[in-house]
């Protein structure tokens, strides 16, 4: 999945995102890529799998959970980040 398609498909089921938010997950994934291949921090490791298989499951989860109105939220063991980093 692109980053093009990845937005397009957030889009269709409501989730849109700011510039500044891509932008955020964009120097996320630069720093992953580079980082992984120090540490394995996952095995998914290039772009187009990275916005599939991370980003996007872990913007979905807002379609089943209502983050900004939750008092608590708790990610335990993110690995490499996701999807706490991302949400």
């Amino acid at each position: 999945m692109s980053k093009e398609k990845l937005i397009e498909e957030l889009g269709l089921i409501g989730i849109n995102l700011t510039e500044e938010q891509i932008e955020k997950i964009e120097a996320f994934i630069d720093l992953l890529i580079v980082e992984n291949e120090k540490t394995n921090l996952t095995a998914i490791k290039n772009r187009e799998d990275i916005y599939l298989k991370h980003v996007y499951d872990s913007l979905t989860i807002v379609k089943i959970h209502e983050i900004n109105t939750s008092e608590t939220l708790l990610d335990i063991g993110t690995g490499a980040g996701f999807p706490g980093v991302i949400l």
